[in-house]
């Protein structure tokens, strides 16, 4: 019984350490793009106000 289990807990494992790294990475790629945005916000007002 325990030997029918094992593959299928390892691939559960897989499964969730890859969605962690998608959400991880999806949240690293979020701060970036606000980051960007913000700058680009604050250029483009910058070259507004002039």
């Amino acid at each position: 019984m325990k030997n029918h289990m094992f593959p299928s807990v390892q691939v559960l494992y897989y499964s969730l350490e890859m969605v962690v790294f998608a959400d991880v990475l999806l949240s690293l790629s979020r701060s970036l793009l606000a980051d960007m945005s913000v700058r680009v916000i604050e250029q483009g007002n910058s070259i507004l106000g002039r």
